[in-house]
């Protein structure tokens, strides 16, 4: 094993193919997000728009916690996780490629019943791609700081997929049209999502019991931690309109589609570049502090961004490019604690629900996601938006995007700091924890150099 990786599990071709994974699964989902502007483009109203991306939710609500059941009680002899994501890589670019192909020749009733339709499918088979992939990292690595170190690692492949996917797509879509882009997105996730569920490991197995539903969610809600932390990331979220607002923005503030291109380059290429150096950085810095940290800049470039306007692009630019290097860190970091939670968890209760937590993560994150696309869709239907691709809006539809970009984020951000004020769990205790969970370690031990590292609070 290389020197400098003692103590890591990951070989070079599971690290490699994961971060592979994260690549296409980020272009292809680039695209899928913009499922709301394939609605309004093929001639459905925002306001209906917003309703059915509501509809989606409710069973997001019912689907995700089921997920997580099922993962959790499933007993296969391929592994915990690597079943789901062999069926899943396959299933979930099919399943995004079809709700592009309803079109605008329908009659209202189709374009509204089938997309709907298909959307509920292709979030049930997301569902069962994002729980396992986080899943999978806490029983092929017991080291907290390889599950961070592949986290910014896979957010730095997702960040450079997620560049490629919305800087082409606005060049590609106009010429090709929403079908025909949206599959050759697919055809990249699908190329480049196999491989990894094929050379996974799983080394860790820690005993569990197989709970109820009732149960799972009942731990869920004594988790204290898990209950502080998301609900303080729900608020910090719920006004982020910056990861649903880009093409909006582009097509509507500065007058061209195309412009998303240079306004997500500028944003995201300095994130990518911090992302390299977070693996450094969290060796020295808790990631918790760091996250916090990226916040505070976050709020404060975005309220600049307002108040210094959109009419002189170098200076919009220079600011995004600051943004940027905040957004990157909360954004590679935003979903990394919950692996830490599982463990302190189990340390202090003896629950494991590995599987639950991390459907319950990604409920938040889509909620999150549908919340700020039902919001958006009903403030633009209240500012007067006028749906058809190239319709001309109003300049209250103008000025609306243009604060759901710039300072409204930063009130969410800022609001959240209260909340994770009350969040405890940091990496040195967690490292201990596990090694007490595998096993590694006496109980006793434990709480001797727990208590060295300033104890914990129980609950």
């Amino acid at each position: 094993m290389d020197k400098k990786r003692v103590g890591y599990h990951y070989t070079p071709i599971e690290r490699r193919t994961l971060y592979l994974s994260a690549f296409g699964l980020a272009i292809f989902t680039s695209v899928t997000g913009l499922f709301s502007a394939y609605l309004t483009d093929i001639g459905v109203a925002a306001a209906i728009v917003s309703v059915i991306l509501l509809i989606t939710r409710v069973w997001d609500f019912v689907n995700d916690p089921i997920a997580g059941m099922i993962i959790e009680r499933a007993r296969f002899k391929g592994g915990k996780y690597k079943p789901w994501l062999k069926a899943s890589t396959l299933l979930l670019p099919a399943a995004g490629f079809l709700m592009f192909l309803p079109n605008g020749a329908m009659p209202l009733y189709l374009k509204v019943i089938l997309p709907t339709a298909l959307f509920v499918i292709y979030e049930g088979v997301f569902t069962f791609l994002d729980i396992p992939i986080f899943g999978i990292r806490l029983v092929s690595t017991d080291s907290v700081q390889e599950r961070t170190d592949l986290s910014s690692y896979l957010g730095l492949a997702a960040g450079l997929g997620l560049l490629l996917g919305s800087a082409a797509f606005p060049q590609l879509r106009p010429m090709l049209g929403w079908p025909r882009t949206v599959g050759i997105s697919a055809i990249l996730a699908l190329l480049t999502t196999v491989w990894y569920p094929r050379v996974a490991v799983e080394r860790f197995s820690v005993k569990q019991s197989e709970p109820t539903f009732r149960e799972m969610v009942r731990a869920i809600g004594r988790n204290r931690q898990f209950l502080i932390y998301y609900g303080s990331l729900f608020i910090c979220m719920s006004t982020n309109f910056v990861q649903v607002i880009g093409l909006y923005t582009a097509r509507h503030v500065f007058g061209d589609e195309r412009i998303l291109t240079p306004l997500l380059l500028i944003m995201l290429s300095p994130a990518l570049v911090v992302a390299i150096f977070i693996p450094r950085i969290t060796k020295r810095v808790d990631k918790f502090d760091l996250f916090r940290l990226s916040l505070v800049g976050f709020a404060l470039t975005g309220v600049v961004s307002y108040y210094a306007g959109y009419g002189n692009m170098t200076v919009v630019m220079t600011l995004m490019a600051f943004r940027g290097v905040f957004l990157g860190v909360s954004s590679l970091l935003a979903y990394v604690f919950t692996s830490d939670m599982v463990e302190w968890h189990h340390y202090l209760t003896g629950e494991r629900t590995e599987a639950v937590s991390f459907s319950f993560q990604t409920l938040t994150a889509k909620t999150i996601t549908a919340l700020l696309s039902v919001l958006m869709m009903a403030i633009l239907a209240a500012l007067g938006f006028v749906e058809g691709e190239g319709a001309a809006q109003p300049q209250s539809v103008v000025s609306g995007i243009w604060s759901m970009f710039t300072w409204i984020p930063s009130v969410g951000a800022l609001a959240s700091l209260i909340g994770f004020h009350f969040y405890e769990i940091r990496d040195n205790k967690v490292q201990i924890m596990i090694r007490c969970n595998h096993g590694e370690i006496t109980r006793e031990d434990a709480e001797r150099q727990l208590q060295a590292e300033g104890g914990y609070r129980h609950g």
